[in-house]
């Protein structure tokens, strides 16, 4: 049963004039409290804003993902690069151990990115040819000090060379060190 919003009688649900005081009956809200109507529409336009905000997100992911698409070279060539990353996050420990001296081969037999790991072994393996010459070199001519401090400054720059070495295996470079980055003794062959 509806109320009657001025008089306060019950009303038949079927009935649009109230009987007592023969004034329209209306739903409540629209006759009593107006302002819930209005609160209620500025919801919804609210309702409505936030929708076309969540559509225009959602638009813009599509194009985002379209303009990546499975087919395209680009989409291959992210997707590859996420997967290579991956690959030299689990192995740093083992490229890093390339820099040690006699461990260069470690990493092509523990990493799974093997041209990741053939360009830090290689690295590694020019170092330590490096050092062998060096101490061949001490031994050798070590005798005076002009030649004693010269191959200690050659150890030197060794050292920082493997350190050097070790903090681009860290932050994930490819990047060849400086004056010995371009021999290369070692070569990866493309086959995983």
């Amino acid at each position: 049963m509806k109320v009657c919003a001025f008089c306060g009688n019950n009303v038949k649900d079927t009935c649009t004039v109230c009987p007592k005081c023969k004034t329209p009956i209306t739903p409540p809200d629209e006759a009593i409290f107006p302002t819930l109507r209005q609160s209620r529409h500025k919801k919804t336009a609210a309702e409505t804003e936030a929708e076309r905000i969540a559509r225009e997100q959602a638009e813009a992911e599509r194009a985002a993902q379209a303009a990546l698409a499975p087919d395209d070279p680009a989409a291959e060539l992210h997707a590859s690069d996420e997967g290579r990353r991956e690959k030299i996050r689990e192995h740093k420990l083992f490229a890093a151990t390339a820099y040690t001296g006699l461990l260069f081969f470690v990493p092509l037999r523990a990493c799974k990115n093997k041209e990741y790991a053939t360009f830090h072994a290689n690295q590694g393996l020019v170092i330590l040819l490096l050092l062998a010459v060096g101490v061949v070199a001490v031994n050798m001519l070590g005798d005076s000090p002009v030649m004693y401090s010269i191959c200690m400054g050659f150890f030197g720059g060794l050292f920082y060379l493997m350190v050097l070495g070790m903090i681009r295996v860290f932050c994930g470079s490819m990047e060849p060190l400086p004056i010995i980055g371009g021999i290369k003794l070692l070569r990866y062959n493309g086959k995983k």
